[in-house]
């Protein structure tokens, strides 16, 4: 039963229900069967192979849960632990330059000092001086050693007439000398010469590489010093035993009697030296100086067939001339 409200744009006010009566209570109790709960039990239960739809949204999954594993034990060293910090590659030692250039790069770092520049060079200029000074083949030395010997050569060939580094000989080796003159046909001083060991360029002939033709000569005989056509004949044997039976170019071989002809090739010449006597690495080392000196002037000038070389040429070569070992003794 509802009754009015005096205000009809509110909601009626509804009267509470009445309180049920007993049998209403016992009514409605469920009834328990026990007949059909035995024969219940006899059956097979037979339970759906699918969840029953439900018109409830299902609950959100939850995430599973990880078990943490238990930590390995640790293994026994003998440095301390340290757990502070990690394990990490090492990586390779930075060079001086690189150092420099990163901390010259971090806006953090204080700008690079002199001192940071000369630490980054430093190895760098060291290995090129090592490199320049101390290489057996491509050294300072090997350029500085042939220039001073020549220079001191000239200088002294210039200023005194004959250098004397021995001593007199005895009576008994002069005699001796002597008369080995006399049994072999020799000159006195080619018999000493022999029996110092003494070395000596007599001869210098620089030579085209192409043709092997004559560029300039240079002589310690003056008469053969001055005339083209009385060194032909000894261009002419020089070039038929430059190279061996195989083609290739040789270095040394004897070319007459105590004479040995020593070949330095160059860029564009060959230098080819007459030498008395026994040679040796200074000998070669000057030649090769020598050969320097007349290619770094004119270069590639020199393999043209001309003849404006001849005699402008003679001067340096005239530098192989004073190429000889110390005086021999009186």
């Amino acid at each position: 039963m509802t009754t009015q409200s005096p205000f009809p744009e509110l909601k009626p006010f509804e009267t509470p229900p009445r309180l049920p009566s007993m049998e209403s209570l016992m009514a409605a109790l469920p009834h328990h069967d026990f007949a059909k709960q035995e024969n219940s039990k006899t059956k097979a239960r037979n339970f759906p192979s699918f969840p029953m739809e439900s018109t409830k949204p299902p609950a959100p999954a939850s995430p599973p849960t990880v078990k943490k594993p238990l930590p390995a034990p640790p293994r026994a060293s003998t440095a301390p632990p340290s757990p502070s910090r990690k394990q990490t590659p090492t990586a390779p030692m930075p060079t001086p330059m690189a150092s420099v250039i990163s901390a010259a790069m971090d806006d953090d770092t204080p700008p690079a000092t002199d001192d940071d520049l000369r630490r980054a060079l430093e190895p760098v200029v060291e290995s090129s001086l090592e490199r320049v000074l101390y290489a057996p083949d491509k050294g300072l030395h090997t350029y500085l050693e042939p220039m001073l010997r020549s220079t001191v050569r000239r200088a002294i060939a210039e200023q005194i007439d004959a250098a004397v580094q021995f001593r007199s000989t005895g009576t008994v080796d002069r005699l001796g000398w002597r008369l080995k003159a006399l049994m072999t046909s020799r000159s006195y001083d080619e018999v000493v010469f022999r029996s110092t060991r003494r070395y000596q360029v007599e001869e210098a002939y620089l030579l085209r590489r192409e043709d092997y033709s004559l560029v300039s000569f240079a002589s310690h005989d003056p008469a053969r010093h001055a005339s083209e056509k009385r060194v032909e004949g000894t261009v002419k044997k020089l070039v038929r035993r430059l190279t061996d039976d195989e083609g290739n170019l040789r270095k040394a071989f004897d070319y007459a009697d105590d004479q040995v002809a020593i070949i330095r090739q160059g860029k564009h010449t060959l230098l080819v030296a007459l030498v008395r006597g026994r040679s040796n690495a200074l000998v070669r080392a000057d030649l090769d100086y020598v050969l320097r000196q007349a290619e770094d002037r004119f270069g590639e000038r020199l393999e043209d067939e001309t003849d404006a070389f001849l005699h402008v040429l003679q001067p340096i070569l005239e530098g192989c001339l004073l190429i000889q070992s110390p005086a021999p003794p009186s």
